[in-house]
């Protein structure tokens, strides 16, 4: 049963002072607006329990109603029942406004009750039929479908109000993060932070590079500036590895699997556009990968060992470079024997931007008040814990620091980390993985280096659609498999260029000669060929529906001719 009232004016106020602090500015602004409850409706693996999820109700209303006079309510849905059920209340939200029926979460007249005990109380409305005042916003093509059916508020001008909390929203979550909640020019929704995947390394050996390098270490990009001194280590240092595994070389895929069709991401350094055409390409189209293809090559022609492929690097085994996966933390651990050069940086994918993106209902109340409690997610460390963790000593303990969570189990209370807000605003818990715990270290300060690092896939909320009719025989998942396919077997033909020899002259190809037939292998395929079609009937083919999806996603009209390379 949902509570009527909330909670006394000293529970109020012990609590406030314990989690946010208690000053005339908050009590200005609860005093300044009538009671209103505020509906919050998001996604459990788990749903929580009826009691679990009136605690937390209340723990989180002792932080709304003393800075803002506001109620929380909580709706939990799972990740199957969300979409449908949030599309269900919107539709008739619609229809009650248009009858003129819809309900209203706002007190008009005094809040306040004197108890049996002659001590003030607060009340709050019980949320009207299909109330909905927050909600979170699951990916790319639900923000735009809402905002186009004007069911999410623009808070635009809220993120730039006097009233301080769009500022302080922007000081916490980065400027290209918070873009992915706009759209038209218009914000309707704000991400929280999260982790956004590896670094990719390159690591060289000091010791051997002191001994052939010529360039100054300083100067390493990537292993295509270091040419040379991989060819010394391979003709001079038998037993050496020149390079071990092999680097993604920032090429996606546009599928998000290894594949023949993408683009390259640019460096640790370069900022990814994310709102021009990204047309999908061939991967031998790229420069980087080209360089690379040249150097394996190389090696291949001496005689030498070539790289692995790789997610468990042996460090046993001596070598020139390598490539490894990481996080900042993975320059200290290898700096006594290697320099340690970032060469990919880690690129924010649509799970990541979207796992705790949260707007306001335009059918709320007050949406200018339901913004001040969005705002929380974002920036107050004790709403965003309650809302994760749930409530202390019943759904978790605190070890002697009160720093480390550990949850109960079985409280009936259970929320994904990457839900709850503001990652890094998070405590740390005994059930994170090890990378998390190294993260989550000293406040998130080095996911915090890896969020300044980030570039922004130009795909994010991009999908294949499977259910597209087959095209002359070729199916999605064929043409996924397919190309997935061409991916590895590009590699071994790479790994036979010592053995290619020119088929007018029978001498051994030169690398343009070999490059060229590489090119010319991938382009008579008719997987490929379905995939880079820019025929109208090719409907399957990944450049049509990254066209058609380019264009919906910024409002545009399709394309209707694109050079693919």
């Amino acid at each position: 049963m949902k509570k009527r009232i909330v909670a006394t004016l000293l529970l109020v106020a012990v609590l406030a002072v314990t989690l946010i602090g208690c000053n005339d500015e908050y009590t200005s602004k609860r005093n300044s607006a009538n009671a209103m409850t505020v509906v919050i409706a998001m996604i459990a693996d788990k749903l929580p329990t009826a009691e679990a999820v009136e605690l937390v109700e209340k723990e989180l209303t002792a932080i709304t109603s003393q800075i803002y006079n506001i109620s929380i309510e909580l709706e939990f849905y799972t990740p199957d029942q969300y979409r449908s059920s949030m599309d269900a209340k919107m539709e008739k939200l619609t229809e009650a406004k248009d009858n003129g029926t819809l309900g209203s979460s706002i007190i008009s007249g005094d809040s306040y009750t004197i108890n049996e005990f002659g001590r003030e109380e607060i009340k709050y409305l019980d949320p009207y039929e299909n109330q909905v005042d927050i909600l979170l916003v699951t990916d790319p093509v639900m923000l735009r479908e809402y905002v186009n059916n004007g069911w999410l508020y623009n808070i635009s001008s809220d993120m730039t109000s006097s009233d301080g909390e769009g500022t302080l929203i922007s000081s916490y979550i980065p400027a290209d993060i918070r873009a992915f909640g706009n759209y038209n020019d218009s914000t309707y929704a704000i991400p929280g932070n999260s982790l956004y995947g590896d670094y990719e390394y390159l690591l060289v050996n000091k010791a051997l590079y002191n001994k052939y390098g010529i360039i100054p270490s300083g100067n390493i990009t990537d292993v295509g500036s270091i040419s040379d001194y991989i060819m010394s280590v391979a003709e001079k240092e038998e037993g050496t590895i020149p390079l071990y595994n092999i680097s993604d070389m920032g090429f996606y895929g546009l599928s998000g699997n290894k594949s023949v069709i993408g683009r390259y991401m640019p460096g640790i350094d370069q900022s990814a556009v994310t709102t021009g055409m990204f047309t999908p390409s061939s991967i031998l189209s790229e420069n980087i990968v080209s360089s690379h293809v040249e150097m394996m090559c190389k090696l291949d022609a001496m005689g030498a060992e070539l790289p692995l492929v790789t997610d468990e690097v042996d460090f046993s085994k001596s070598f020139g470079a390598c490539y490894v996966k990481g996080n900042p933390i993975t320059i200290q651990k290898y700096a006594d024997e290697y320099y340690t050069v970032p060469v990919c940086a880690p690129v924010a994918d649509t799970a990541s931007v979207f796992s705790s993106m949260y707007g306001v209902s335009s059918y709320s109340s007050a949406p200018e008040r339901a913004f001040k409690v969005l705002s929380l997610f974002s920036t107050n460390e004790a709403f965003v814990n309650t809302l994760l963790y749930g409530v202390l000593n019943t759904h978790y303990t605190l070890d002697i620091s009160g720093q480390i969570v550990t949850k109960i189990e079985n409280s009936g209370y259970e929320m994904n980390r990457y839900r709850a807000g503001n990652l890094f605003l998070t405590k740390q818990s005994s059930d994170m993985t090890e990378l998390e715990l190294t993260l989550s270290a000293n406040s998130w300060e080095v996911a915090k280096k890896i969020t300044g690092d980030m570039i922004l896939n130009p795909y994010i909320g991009f999908e294949l659609d499977a259910t597209l009719e087959p095209v002359d025989g070729i199916s999605i998942k064929d043409l996924e498999k397919h190309l997935e396919m061409l991916y590895d077997e590009l590699w071994i033909k790479v790994a036979g260029y010592s053995d290619a020899l020119d088929e007018t002259t029978g001498e051994k190809m030169t690398f343009d000669a070999f490059y060229k037939m590489l090119n010319d292998w991938l382009k008579a395929d008719p997987y490929y060929a379905m995939a880079v079609s820019t025929k109208k009937d090719a409907t399957i083919s990944y450049v049509n529906q990254y066209m058609v999806w380019h264009g919906f996603m910024n409002s545009a009209p399709v394309l209707p001719d694109v050079v693919v390379e």
